[in-house]
């Protein structure tokens, strides 16, 4: 079957499945899974087919845990997060990009946080835990201290609050967020 055709120059790319291919010989290190997949960007995996890419005439959904996914990623399970951790300095503090679960570490000083991210991209979720004993506000939401949760997404270029809550660590053993 016809894979890879782009690959002209060898930049350590994978495809699996018929016509699986890379939009440019410039990508590097690409993966596309799937019949009509093609990837678009260097250090990524697209998986499935997108309807008037590559020749495809329809959008694949993606299942994990399921064989009959009805929306374009369904998962059959728990999804988790590794939570990235910080300490603020100087009474603020940065969530780096493509992070999902954000935990804010006590700093032991006494003064308000200021909480920014950096990068956000369009529909991301953010969950951010305050485990210092201050105040922490992000995207203008005041974030209780010891414990306070507040739950956002980005949508159409801000963070929107989703959900807010104080309760017990969730990353101790048998909590969840």
């Amino acid at each position: 079957s016809y894979t890879l055709g782009n690959n002209i120059s060898s930049g350590y790319n994978t495809g699996l499945g018929f016509y699986a291919d890379i939009a440019n010989d410039t990508i590097q290190q690409g993966t596309a899974i799937g019949a009509f997949a093609q990837v678009a960007q260097s250090n990524s995996v697209v998986i499935g087919s997108i309807n008037g890419i590559n020749g495809a005439s329809v959008s694949a959904n993606v299942g994990i845990g399921t064989n009959s996914p009805n929306t374009k990623l369904e998962v059959n399970g728990a999804i988790s997060a590794t939570p990235v951790t910080g300490t603020p300095s100087g009474g603020s503090l940065t969530v780096g990009a493509n992070v999902s679960v954000f935990q804010i570490l006590d700093d032991g000083a006494s003064a308000a946080i200021s909480v920014s991210a950096t990068s956000p991209k369009e529909g991301q979720f953010l969950i951010i835990f305050n485990t210092d004993a201050d105040l922490a506000t992000f995207a203008g939401v005041a974030i209780p201290g010891t414990n306070g949760v507040g739950h956002f997404q980005y949508i159409n270029g801000g963070w929107r609050l989703t959900g807010m809550g104080v309760g017990t660590n969730p990353f101790s053993a048998g909590a969840g967020l």
